[in-house]
């Protein structure tokens, strides 16, 4: 299993077709199935993000405390799992994001701009599958920033911006080897998917990961005046 998915991880970052062309044509025995290799990537991340990193701090939410009393501290309180929720979804869970929410976004945006160079939303979820399979072990770069840069987990620059780039730049990449523009408007078409599946991936997260985020605190709750 180690070697098939070495094989496929070294295949796709030179020649992502061969890979995907040949999944698509039929011949699942040649390489590793997109999802057993997604799956494979995200957990060595998840793992070593666990076992490496401290992801707790304290959240800021007094900026959302509107009074004081009991009122306002709900709300402090919401807002604070709900920054615990976004920065988790960001840095530590962030695999299991792009492979849930990520690759049909970006399958969408493919659809949007790409639809002349891949057809249909099934070769646009694979090809992206088995990109975000590569771009997601760069996020292994962010293991030695997140514990020495001394910046807090909880700045956006170390929980989205960073991560954000190294996917971004792998991902491109894998889209350039597959897709070869060969003019400035296959160049913007392509980026475009890109921008577009991002966007929509994004929103969909920040959304997830508040109602995670509100969920905590009315389980909480809920288990506190139960206990009381």
């Amino acid at each position: 299993m180690l070697n098939d998915y070495k094989n496929t991880f070294s295949e796709l970052i030179s020649f992502p077709r061969n890979v995907v062309d040949t999944f698509l044509h039929g011949d699942h025995e040649k390489f590793m199935h997109p999802f057993k290799f997604l799956l494979i990537g995200a957990v060595l991340v998840l793992l070593l993000n666990t076992l490496l990193v401290n992801f707790s701090f304290e959240p800021d939410a007094t900026a959302a405390l509107p009074d004081n009393g009991e009122a306002g501290e709900q709300i402090e309180e919401i807002a604070g799992w709900i920054q615990v929720s976004n920065v988790r979804a960001s840095t530590q869970f962030l695999p299991f994001g792009l492979i849930i929410l990520f690759i049909p976004m970006l399958a969408v945006g493919g659809l949007i701009f790409l639809r002349n160079e891949v057809e249909g939303f099934f070769n646009h979820l694979v090809m992206n599958s088995y990109a975000v399979g590569v771009a997601m072990l760069s996020l292994l770069l962010m293991i030695p920033v997140w514990i020495f840069s001394g910046i807090p987990i909880s700045d956006p620059l170390v929980n989205s911006t960073l991560p954000a780039v190294l996917v971004a730049g792998v991902m491109i990449w894998i889209y350039k080897q597959y897709l070869r523009p060969a003019s400035v408007m296959e160049w913007i078409r392509m980026i475009s998917a890109y921008a577009t599946g991002y966007i929509f991936f994004i929103i969909l997260n920040g959304f997830v990961a508040g109602v995670v985020g509100y969920m905590i605190f009315a389980i909480r709750r809920i288990a506190e005046l139960s206990g009381s």
